[in-house]
């Protein structure tokens, strides 16, 4: 969305399955079902633009008590991302 010239507001939620089978997921390679919602801002002028953005993922997974899972257990998981871009194109 182009707030006013040259500066741009966008943002965006979405879900995201769990990647990692249950048989090896464990504290250290956690991996969740979850959501996500972002923002971000930028600017551009001329060739030159700068961008910020925020996301932040929550779930949650159960891997059940199983002989070939590695680590049952509840996992949790809250992830804060923050980026910083700057670009030029010529």
């Amino acid at each position: 969305y182009q707030i006013i010239d040259g500066f741009f507001a966008r943002t965006g939620f979405g879900y995201q399955t769990a990647a990692i089978p249950d048989t090896t997921v464990s504290p250290i390679t956690p991996d969740v079902s979850g959501w996500d919602i972002s923002f971000g801002l930028g600017y551009k002028w001329k060739g030159l633009s700068a961008d910020v953005n925020y996301i932040y993922a929550w779930g949650d997974r159960t891997v059940s008590v199983r002989p070939d899972h590695t680590a049952p257990g509840k996992y949790e998981s809250h992830v804060h991302v923050v980026g910083l871009a700057l670009s030029y194109r010529f």
